[in-house]
């Protein structure tokens, strides 16, 4: 039989490492779904907001007084200056002014900002319209896609806590893969993991288990002239100790069950 330098095999257990795919499956149900719902929101904000110069046409009043006519504009060079049609500043222009003219007021063109969600044209005030009808269609189409999709992400959140409390009190399994209709022990090149300690002085590694029950087909190698016996460590344990009033200790070798099918057994 054999004897082990050491009389008795040493397993060192390495902890497997802390980080797995939950990561992974945190950002695909969490950080996407996000992700996807603050740009269909955030689009439509921006579409109802252009051009974003906070400016309506007054429809209630229109120019009088001194300021029909031909006027010049001095700017104030300290908030800033006029530019030509060649991007060139100028220290004054003159405009013409009509009773025809249409007013600008001041308008906030910014739904995020005042609260309204979904972001839709009716929200503008009567008096104070700033969309073109292209513009009332497309931010109407994001608006309610938003809608939409958080419906839809409260239904999965929903869903997700209810069946994270299902699973957690009764249980759960799911499967990966698909069924191949093909039995284990129908495999031809069939393989299982056997506790096994590689030795630079044998070509085939020690057996750190009891092979008592167990197929020999299970087995990953063979060697044509010793039985797998000649390389079972827990054999040599037992020449070890024998005579003696001490025995192996049984968390000394790993222990491996084998349950062929029915079928095979008769």
């Amino acid at each position: 039989n054999l004897v082990s330098s050491s009389s008795f095999p040493k397993r060192t257990w390495k902890a497997a490492p802390a980080l797995g795919k939950e990561i992974a499956v945190f950002s695909r149900k969490y950080f996407f779904t996000m992700t996807v719902f603050s740009f269909s929101l955030f689009a439509s904000f921006m579409w109802s907001g252009f051009p974003y110069d906070d400016l309506c046409i007054d429809t209630e009043n229109a120019p009088s007084g001194g300021y029909i006519g031909e006027l010049t504009v001095t700017p104030d060079p300290s908030k800033g200056l006029i530019y030509d049609k060649n991007v060139q500043p100028i220290s004054s222009t003159s405009v013409n002014i009509t009773k025809t003219d249409k007013i600008y007021k001041y308008c906030n063109q910014n739904f995020f900002e005042t609260g309204k969600f979904p972001a839709l044209p009716q929200f503008q005030p009567p008096d104070s319209k700033w969309m073109t009808l292209e513009q009332e269609w497309a931010t109407e189409i994001y608006g309610w896609t938003s809608v939409a999709i958080l419906i839809l992400l409260v239904g999965v959140f929903i869903w997700r806590v209810f069946d994270g409390i299902t699973t957690y009190f009764l249980g759960g399994y799911e499967p990966t893969g698909r069924d191949m209709n093909v039995n284990f022990s129908e495999v031809k090149s069939i393989d299982s993991f056997i506790p096994q300690i590689n030795s630079s002085h044998f070509v085939n590694p020690l057996i750190a288990c009891s092979l008592e029950g167990i197929d020999e087909g299970l087995m990953s190698w063979t060697d044509p002239e010793k039985p797998y016996e000649y390389y079972n460590l827990t054999k040599d344990a037992d020449k070890i100790f024998e005579g003696t009033k001490y025995s192996p200790a049984p968390q000394a070798f790993s222990k491996v069950m084998h349950w062929p099918p029915s079928n095979e057994l008769s």
